[in-house]
C-alpha cells in the first residue's frame, strides 16, 4: 500500500464505535455519567463472595501501613535491632492501588489466580493473605464476624487518622461490604463461611459440590437447621432451588457490571488486541446479563461483539433489544409526563437509525446505510436535535464524499455544541480534503496543528495518534521520508510510553499504530533491511487480530513485500501467488501489480490495455484513487514504452505525470518522473540534457528514495557521464570514477537480492575496464559475471532496458 493509501484511510476516521460512543456519552451513554447516576438510584443489593473476602483481607493487610519484618538484623558478629515494621515502598503502593481498583470493579477470581496477582505485588502481602484466610477458615465462624468488625475499625478516625479514608474508592467498598455482611441472615452467613472454605481448598472453583468434605459439611448444616415444622410448598421449594443455583453463580455487582461494560466497549470500539476473543467475551456477557438483566447496555456490548465477526443478524437483534429496553425504562420513569415519554421514544428512534446506518456501512451495505442515515437526519430535524444532526452529517460525508457537505459549517457547529471529538475529526477530514486539491502544504499542516491543540486540550489520545499518522503520511506524500519517519517514531513512543490508560479516550488508536508499524516496515524494506521489515510485520500481526477490519493493512503490506521481492529475484510463480493473495484485499493494487507481472513476462499489449483503463478510472473516480497511485500508473505505462524502445510514446505520459506531481507538491514522485524523462532523452541520444536533469533530481532521490531507485538512478548517471566525455583523458578518468561508483550500485542490488540487476552492473563495469585497459579488473568482473550467470541464467529473466524499477 502506498503512503497516500495510509493517509486516505486515516483521514476518514468515522468508525462505528467512535460516533456511537460519543452520541451516547452526550445523551444516553452506556458509559456516561447520566447512566451511572440513574443506576445508582436503582442499584440492587450488593453481595459478598469469597473473592470479596479475600480482597478485604488484602486491603486490611496493606492498610495497616507497615509490614512485618524480622526484629533483628545481623551485621557481622553483632545483632543490630531494627524497627519491627517497615513501610511499603512507593512502587508497591502504586501496584497495589492499580490492582485493587481492578479487583473491586472486575469479576471474581479463584484463589490461585488472586494469590498469584498479590504475590507479584509483594510476597509478604501474599503470605499475610494466605495466613489470615487459613486463620478464618480453620476456626469457628465467629472468626469471620470478628474480621468484619475489624474492617469497620479501619475506617474509624476517632483515635487519630484512619488507615483507610471513608470517601475513597476502597473505603466505600469496605463500607458497602461491612453493611452487606451485617444484613446477612444466619443461614447466609454460614453459607458464606462454607463457600470461603471451598474457595480456599478448591482454587479452581468456589462451588462446594466439587470438594467432598465441604459438600458433606454443607449437607450436614442444611439438615441441622430447622426454623419450624411447617412443610415447604412445591412453589417455595422451586424458588429456593433457583435462588441457590443463582447464588452459586459468579458474583457480579451492578457497579462491576457497569465498569466491565465500559471497559470492554472501549476496547471493542478501538479494536484493541487485549480484548477477549469473541466467544470468551460472549460468555462473560451472558454472565453479566444473568446477574443484571435490567442493564440495557449489555445488549449494546453484544452488538459491538457481533460486529467483530460481521454477524449481521446478531448485531441487529442486539441493537433492537438495547433500544427497546432502554426506551421502556425511560418511558416507565416518565409515565406521569406524556410529553417526556414521547420525547424519549423519538430520541431512541433517531439514534437507533443512526446506529443502524453505521452498521450497514460497516458491512458494506451503502444504499441501506444512506437510507437509515436520512431517516436519522429527518427525525433529528423534527426534534431539533443538533447533536444527533451533527453526527449524522459527519456520517453523510463519510458515506457519500462526493455530495456537497460543508465541512467548515459542520466544524463550526460542532464547536458551538461543545463536541470536541467531532470538531477535531472534522478538522482532520478537512485537512485530507485540502490535501487532495491544490492547497499548499503549510496550510494543511496548520489545520492539523489546530486539531492537535483540540486533542491535547480534551485529552483525546486516539485522535492524537490519528493526527500523527496523518502528518507522517503527508510528509511521505510530499517526498520527505525522514520527516515521515520522525512522525512515526513520535506516535510509537506515545503508544509504548503509556501502556495503561484509565479512560476510553486515553486508549491509543489501533489502526494508526498498525499503519505506522507497516510504514516503518516499508521504509526498512526499501532500504534493503528485509529481516527488520519482516519483524515489523510480525509485530503488526501480534498487535492486531486477523479478525479485525484493519488487519488488511499488514496483510496487504506483507503481500506487496512478497511480490516485490519475487519480482527482483525473477521468481514469477511466487509473484503471481502474491498477486492472487492481494486480490482479496485491494483490487486497485492487484491490478497494478498484475500489469507489472505481465510486462515482465513479455505480455506487453495486455498490460498496456489494462493500464490505460486504470488511468481512465483515475481520471473519472478521483475520490477512489490517490494522486500517487495515478502517478504510479502513468510511470508504469511510460516504463513499458521505454522498455520497448519507444521513448516518443512515453514522453506524453511522463509530462502528464510531471504536471500532476507539480500541482500536488509531490517532490519525490516529481524527481522519479524527471528521472524517467532523463532516460527517455538518453535513449534519444541526448545524454547531456539527460545528465542535467539527473543531477538536478539526484539529491532528492538519494535523500528520500528507496535503495533500488537510488541504485538505478546512479547507474543511469554513470552511463550518461561516460557518454558525455569527449577527449581520451577525460574519458579514462570518467570511466575509472564510474567503475568505482558501480561497486556501490552493485552492493545495493545485492542487499535487495536483485542479482539479475547485479549482472548488468558487472557486465557494464567489465566493459569500462576493457575501454581503459585494466585487464586484471576486467577479468575479475568477467569471472564474477560468469558465476552469477550460472546461478541466475539470462534465459530465465528477460533483458530489461529500463534502468530503474517499475516498483517505486
Amino acid at each position: 500500500m502506498t503512503p497516500i493509501g495510509y493517509f486516505s484511510r486515516l483521514s476518514v476516521k468515522f468508525y462505528i464505535g467512535k460516533y456511537t460512543s460519543l452520541t451516547y456519552e452526550v445523551k444516553m451513554s452506556p458509559f456516561g455519567s447520566k447512566m451511572n447516576s440513574h443506576y445508582h438510584r436503582t442499584s440492587g443489593r450488593a453481595q459478598i463472595s469469597p473473592h470479596m473476602v479475600s480482597v478485604l483481607i488484602a486491603i486490611k493487610s496493606f492498610s495497616e501501613r507497615d509490614r512485618p519484618h524480622p526484629p533483628k538484623l545481623t551485621i557481622g558478629s553483632e545483632s543490630t535491632p531494627v524497627p519491627a515494621y517497615v513501610r511499603w515502598s512507593v512502587l508497591e503502593r502504586r501496584h497495589f492501588a492499580k490492582a485493587a481498583l481492578s479487583w473491586v470493579q472486575g469479576f471474581d477470581e479463584d484463589h490461585k489466580t488472586f494469590e498469584t496477582k498479590v504475590r507479584k505485588i509483594s510476597s509478604v502481602l501474599s503470605d499475610l493473605l494466605t495466613q489470615r484466610l487459613k486463620d478464618i477458615t480453620e476456626s469457628e465462624p465467629l472468626k469471620l464476624a470478628d474480621f468484619f468488625e475489624s474492617m469497620a475499625k479501619l475506617l474509624d478516625s476517632r483515635n487519630g487518622e484512619a488507615p483507610l479514608h471513608r470517601q475513597s474508592i476502597l473505603g466505600m467498598f469496605v463500607r458497602r461490604m461491612v453493611l452487606t455482611y451485617d444484613k446477612l441472615t444466619f443461614s447466609e452467613t454460614m453459607k458464606l463461611y462454607r463457600d470461603l472454605k471451598g474457595y480456599l481448598q478448591c482454587p479452581a472453583s468456589a462451588s462446594p459440590e466439587k470438594h467432598p468434605e465441604v459438600a458433606a459439611e454443607v449437607s450436614g448444616m442444611d439438615i441441622s437447621i430447622e426454623l419450624d415444622e411447617t412443610p415447604m410448598l412445591t412453589e417455595e421449594l422451586e424458588i429456593s432451588k433457583k435462588q441457590s443455583k443463582k447464588s452459586t453463580a459468579q458474583t457480579l455487582s451492578q457497579k462491576q457490571a457497569e465498569s466491565f461494560i465500559s471497559e470492554q466497549a472501549a476496547l471493542l470500539q478501538n479494536e484493541d488486541p487485549t480484548a477477549p476473543p469473541p466467544d470468551v467475551l460472549q460468555e462473560q456477557i451472558g454472565t453479566v446479563c444473568e446477574r443484571n438483566p435490567h442493564l440495557a447496555e449489555v445488549h449494546y456490548l453484544t452488538f459491538l461483539n457481533c460486529l467483530r465477526l460481521n454477524e449481521f443478524c446478531g448485531a441487529v437483534h442486539s441493537l433492537h433489544k438495547y433500544f427497546d429496553q432502554l426506551t421502556q425504562k425511560k418511558t416507565r420513569s416518565n409515565e406521569s409526563e406524556s410529553m417526556n415519554a414521547n420525547e424519549e421514544w423519538t430520541h431512541s428512534f433517531r439514534y437507533a437509525a443512526l446506529n443502524m446506518a453505521s452498521l450497514h456501512f460497516r458491512l458494506g451495505h451503502t444504499n441501506e446505510a444512506v437510507l437509515a442515515l436520512r431517516e436519522a437526519i429527518q427525525k433529528a430535524q423534527e426534534a431539533n436535535d443538533h447533536v444527533c444532526l451533527q453526527h449524522a452529517m459527519s456520517w453523510m460525508y463519510r458515506m457519500s464524499p462526493d455530495e456537497e457537505v460543508d465541512l467548515g459549517h459542520t466544524i463550526a457547529k460542532s464547536e458551538e455544541l461543545n463536541l470536541p471529538y467531532l470538531t477535531s475529526l472534522g478538522v482532520q477530514t478537512l485537512a485530507k480534503q485540502k490535501a487532495l486539491t491544490f492547497v499548499k502544504p503549510f496550510e494543511i499542516f496548520e489545520y492539523l496543528s489546530r486539531s492537535d491543540a483540540l486533542n491535547c486540550q480534551h485529552q483525546q489520545q486516539q485522535l492524537v495518534s490519528v493526527s500523527q499518522a496523518q502528518q507522517s503520511s503527508l510528509w511521505n506524500i510530499y517526498g520527505y521520508r525522514f520527516m515521515s519517519s520522525l512522525c512515526d517514531h513520535f506516535l510509537l513512543n506515545s503508544v509504548t510510553s503509556e501502556p495503561s490508560r484509565s479512560s476510553s479516550n486515553q486508549i491509543p488508536d489501533t489502526e494508526s499504530f498498525c499503519l505506522t508499524v507497516c510504514h516503518q516496515a516499508r521504509l526498512h524494506f526499501n532500504a534493503g533491511e528485509l529481516d527488520v521489515a519482516r519483524d515489523l510485520i510480525q509485530c503488526a500481526k501480534e498487535s492486531l487480530s486477523t479478525l479485525t477490519e484493519h488487519s488488511k493493512i499488514w496483510m496487504q503490506c506483507e503481500q506487496e513485500f512478497a511480490f516485490q521481492h519475487s519480482i527482483l529475484q525473477g521468481k514469477f510463480s511466487e509473484a503471481k501467488k502474491a498477486v492472487e493473495n492481494l486480490s482479496a484485499i485491494n483490487q486497485s493494487e492487484t491490478t497494478y501489480c498484475n500489469c507489472i507481472l505481465l510486462a515482465m513476462q513479455g505480455k506487453v499489449t495486455m498490460a498496456t490495455e489494462i493500464l490505460c483503463n486504470l488511468i481512465q478510472k483515475c481520471h473519472k473516480e478521483v475520490s477512489e484513487h490517490s494522486i500517487e497511485f495515478h502517478a504510479k500508473c502513468l510511470l508504469l505505462l511510460s516504463s513499458i514504452y521505454l522498455m520497448q524502445g519507444e521513448p516518443t510514446s512515453a514522453i506524453p505520459h511522463l509530462l502528464e505525470c510531471v504536471a500532476l506531481c507539480q500541482q500536488h507538491y509531490q517532490a519525490y514522485m516529481l524527481a522519479v518522473s524527471t528521472a524517467h524523462v532523463a532516460y527517455a532523452q538518453f535513449l534519444m541520444k541526448m545524454p547531456e540534457k539527460a545528465l542535467a536533469l539527473l543531477e538536478e533530481v539526484l539529491p532528492q532521490v538519494l535523500a528520500n528514495g528507496s535503495l533500488y531507485t537510488q541504485c538505478c538512478v546512479q547507474f543511469l548517471v554513470v552511463q550518461c557521464r561516460c557518454q558525455v566525455t569527449r577527449t581520451d583523458e577525460d574519458r579514462k578518468s570518467a570511466f575509472l570514477q564510474a567503475a568505482q561508483l558501480l561497486n556501490q550500485v552493485m552492493d545495493g542490488f545485492q542487499r535487495l537480492g536483485a542479482e539479475y540487476k547485479s549482472k548488468d552492473v558487472v557486465y557494464y563495469q567489465a566493459h569500462l575496464y576493457q575501454q581503459t585497459g585494466y585487464t586484471p579488473e576486467r577479468n575479475k568482473c568477467a569471472l564474477h559475471f560468469r558465476s552469477l550467470e550460472r546461478l541466475y541464467p539470462t534465459n530465465r529473466f528477460p533483458p530489461m532496458k529500463v534502468l530503474w524499477p517499475l516498483l517505486l
